[in-house]
Formats: C-alpha cells, structure tokens, sequence
C-alpha cells in the first residue's frame, strides 16, 4: 500500500486484497474511521453476521451517523449461537439513528459487504469491501479470510444494487461480478 495517511485514496488508485490475520485487519477499522469523517461520504451500507463484543465496527458506524452519514445495517437474525448479540446490535443502531434490516424472509444472509457512497459535486464514486469472514476484529486475529476493498465501479454498482434490494425488497437483480 502506498504511504499516505488516506486509505480511501489508496483504494481509489488500485484494489486492496488483504489476508488476515497475516495482514492487518486495522486497515478496515481504518477505513471506517476515514468514512466516518470523510466529508464526501454520504452513506455506510453494510452485512453482519458475526461481531465483536466491543465492536470497533460499529463504534465507527456510530461516529458517521453521529457526523451526518446515513448507515444502512443488514443483519442476519440467525447467525447460530450469535442472536442474541445480533439483537442488541440491532437495538444499538436503531437507538443511534441507522436503518437495520433483519435479513431476508426464507434467506440466510451471509455475505459479507460494505459499501461506501461517496458524492463530490455531481459525482457519484463508492467503495466496496467484500470478504470472506465475518467484520470482527477479535476473531480476524485467529480465522484466515480475504477482504477485497475495491473502488471497481463493475462490482460497486452490483454491490449497489444488492444493498437497494435489501432496503427495499423490491428489484432482484441478476449478479455477475
């Protein structure tokens, strides 16, 4: 990665493949943090399945809505033997101001997305992060996954678009990417 204080930047030049716990799973707590602050982000989507008790993802998610950035929250009700931490997750960002969605009626939810929306002047540009692991940093420490953070409009838009069925259940599209 090149040496600049902006992970942001750093994924809008080139995709960013990470291997953890080889790697840093900090690099995505920074980008949160970067988002939560970042004046040209309107807007957090992201999946849960599993996180830390004392989670540093979501006291990111929190500062953004705290900062004025929408935060859209898909969370799967059924993640075995995480319910109840999922519920009060759930709790925890309602009472903060997010939009929570409890998965999907008859549909596991286990992917594992971010999508950030950022807006400079009349310019749309998002960031996505897909993974193979849960966004947990306790146990990013132990479980090897990928996260590619990618700023690839291709995946973006169909990572776009899976967030807007999510929300609103009402277009199902055909993915590729």
């Amino acid at each position: 990665m090149e040496k600049t204080n902006s992970i942001i930047k750093n994924i809008l030049k080139r995709d960013i493949l990470l291997s953890v716990p080889y790697q840093s799973f900090s690099y995505l707590l920074d980008l949160l943090r970067e988002a939560a602050l970042d004046p040209y982000v309107t807007q957090i989507n992201m999946t849960f399945y599993r996180v830390a008790r004392e989670s540093n993802v979501v006291n990111s998610l929190v500062n953004a809505m705290r900062n004025g950035k929408k935060v859209l929250a898909v969370i799967e009700p059924l993640a075995r033997f995480d319910e109840r931490s999922n519920m009060n997750l759930a709790n925890r960002l309602t009472r903060e101001g997010a939009d929570v969605v409890y998965g999907i009626k008859g549909v596991k939810v286990h992917s594992k997305l971010i999508l950030i929306e950022r807006k400079i002047g009349n310019r749309q540009q998002n960031i996505a992060v897909v993974s193979t692991g849960n966004f947990n940093e306790n146990t990013s420490k132990v479980y090897a996954d990928h996260l590619l953070m990618t700023a690839d409009q291709v995946i973006t838009t169909e990572i776009k678009r899976l967030f807007d069925f999510f929300n609103t259940r009402m277009i199902l599209s055909k993915y590729k990417n």
